[in-house]
């Protein structure tokens, strides 16, 4: 499937699936494959309704109020639903950055430890920009 792509669906996945099941001639082999099949479309499904369900409150907004004391109750909505919801990348992304940085140093000292573990290496490790 094309998450948020051009195509709403990626036939071409489910082409190679059922090309893959039809070379399958084993019952067991076939009911792991259909299990993993399954599974994948089941979490796609759950993605695809968790945001409809976000994006539910946020079409109500598209209908602005007609009289001014219900311009209260609109603007409310708007911060609830569309700007609270918008700004919440921000602050996993942030800490996603200072956690990866803590893992990108634990893992260059791994490396250098064994590279020091080995007569006569020298590793060199490539910059990262924007930690």
């Amino acid at each position: 499937m094309d998450p948020q792509g051009s195509s709403p669906i990626n036939d071409a996945y489910f082409a190679a699936q059922e090309a893959q099941i039809a070379e399958i001639k084993v019952c067991s082999e076939l009911q792991t494959q259909v299990n993993m099949i399954f599974a994948s479309l089941q979490a796609n499904l759950t993605a695809i309704n968790a945001q409809l369900a976000l994006l539910q409150p946020i079409l109500a907004l598209l209908e602005a109020p007609e009289n001014p004391g219900a311009v209260i109750t609109w603007i409310s909505n708007f911060i609830t639903n569309f700007l609270t919801p918008y700004v919440v990348p921000y602050t996993t992304l942030t800490t996603q950055l200072t956690e990866l940085s803590t893992k990108i140093e634990e893992l260059i000292t791994s490396i250098e430890n064994a590279a020091a573990e080995i007569e006569g290496c020298t590793i060199t490790i490539p910059p990262l920009t924007g930690l």
